[in-house]
C-alpha cells in the first residue's frame, strides 16, 4: 500500500509522463492540444505551469491529509496516461 508520501510523488510523476506523452504526440504524430489554456500560453509554458500546479496540489493534499482525494487524482492521471499512450501506439501503427 502506498504511504501518504509516495502517493503525491506518483501523482507528480504521472503528470510528468502526461506532459511527455503530449509532447511526443504533438512532435511526432501531428496531434494538437485541445486545452485552451495551452493554446493561450503556448505548449511549453503550459506544461511548466501544469507541473508546478501538480506539485502544489500534491503538497496541499499532504498538508490537508486528503489521502482519498489524492488517490482518486492519481488513478485519474494513470488512466489519462494510459489513454494517451494507447492513442500514440495506435497513431504509430497507422
Amino acid at each position: 500500500m502506498l504511504t501518504l508520501y509516495k502517493l503525491p510523488i506518483l501523482f507528480v510523476l504521472l503528470n510528468l509522463v502526461d506532459c511527455l506523452l503530449t509532447l511526443t504526440a504533438i512532435q511526432f504524430l501531428g496531434a494538437f492540444e485541445l486545452n485552451p489554456l495551452a493554446t493561450a500560453l503556448g505548449l511549453i509554458p503550459y506544461l511548466v505551469v501544469k507541473m508546478i500546479g501538480a506539485i502544489l496540489v500534491a503538497i496541499g493534499m499532504i498538508l490537508l491529509r486528503m489521502k482519498t482525494s489524492l488517490r482518486i487524482l492519481t488513478i485519474s492521471m494513470a488512466v489519462i496516461c494510459t489513454w494517451n499512450l494507447t492513442m500514440i501506439l495506435i497513431g504509430v501503427s497507422l
